[in-house]
């Protein structure tokens, strides 16, 4: 076999925050915390200038080397106020799928607004059971017909704007 190393990875996970407004029992970060309160050390949002430093290096003079961004990882990236900034930041290098996973309790139709005028091209929802009881048994802190509220909302603008992608 033949391997070949690029000169830049194919895929780039960035976490925005550490933060998290929920308490989800099966997430590693709860685990973590109930272990050792200072295992996630102190919670913090990625400055812009860090995110934009990283992406500037995975760049030629042609645009950004890596095609896809992940924007997410054991926080809870729409705490992080400058996410719409990074999603049109890698849209503008040139990256072709920029992606996140949120919860979405805190999504809003500005926030819905300002996330796809940036051009994500992936939202993924972590909504994990149908009913009321057991979806916030699992995401303790969200509340169901808030969540899926917001979720709707966020469709609905994405259809009206036929943004296809996320």
């Amino acid at each position: 076999l033949n391997f070949i190393v690029e000169k830049y990875p194919l895929n780039l996970d960035m976490e925005p925050t550490n933060l998290c407004n929920l308490k989800c029992p099966m997430c590693p970060r709860t685990l973590a915390l109930k272990q050792d309160k200072n295992s996630l050390g102190p919670g913090e949002v990625m400055p812009f200038s860090m995110y934009k430093k990283v992406l500037d290096e995975v760049s030629d003079e042609n645009g950004c080397n890596v095609y896809a961004i992940k924007l997410t990882h054991r926080g809870e990236p729409l705490i992080n106020p400058e996410l719409p900034k990074m999603i049109a930041y890698a849209k503008e290098k040139g990256a072709i799928d920029v992606m996140t996973n949120t919860n979405a309790t805190i999504l809003n139709a500005k926030l819905s607004e300002e996330i796809l005028d940036a051009g994500i091209d992936r939202m993924l929802f972590s909504f994990d059971a149908a009913s009321k009881e057991k979806f916030e048994a699992i995401r303790i802190g969200a509340v169901y017909e808030e969540v899926l509220e917001n979720i709707k909302e966020f469709v609905a603008l994405r259809n009206k704007k036929k943004a296809w992608n996320t």
